[in-house]
């Protein structure tokens, strides 16, 4: 298991957008943002998508449409993400369980402001990297 996780931020476009998509798709496939997609091309690793609704979520977890900003009064918790960030999760075909705490270094991609604040505020004991999308 790698020590780097990378967060990809959400995007507000999505594919509801531009399609009659299914009613949930992985996250993955469900942001159509710019900033989003490039940022995928730079993931090497173990990652999950900061989600303003679902929070920190794997790739393949099924999302249905929603227009939430991170921060607003209805968006995720800053105490659901620390719990979140808690939380044991599988990483695929390693087979490995792992909390995303117990990471050493976070990459934020796709990450303005507010997102980097939250992920600040939820990993408390890990060292944050920020890349730029360009």
């Amino acid at each position: 298991m790698k020590d780097t996780l990378h967060i990809v931020g959400c995007s507000g476009t999505k594919i509801w957008d531009r399609s009659d998509a299914l009613v949930y798709v992985p996250a993955r496939h469900a942001y159509k943002g710019r900033g989003f997609l490039k940022a995928l091309t730079q993931v090497n690793g173990p990652w999950v998508i900061l989600s303003a609704k679902y929070g920190f979520i794997e790739p393949e977890h099924p999302i249905g449409n929603y227009d939430i900003r991170l921060g607003s009064a209805h968006s995720i918790s800053d105490a659901s993400l620390r719990a979140q960030v808690q939380q044991q999760r599988d990483w695929g075909t390693e087979q490995v369980s792992i909390r995303l705490a117990d990471f050493k270094h976070i990459v934020c991609l796709n990450c303005d402001r507010t997102y980097v604040k939250k992920i600040r505020a939820s990993f408390t004991r890990n060292k944050i990297h920020l890349r730029s999308n360009e």
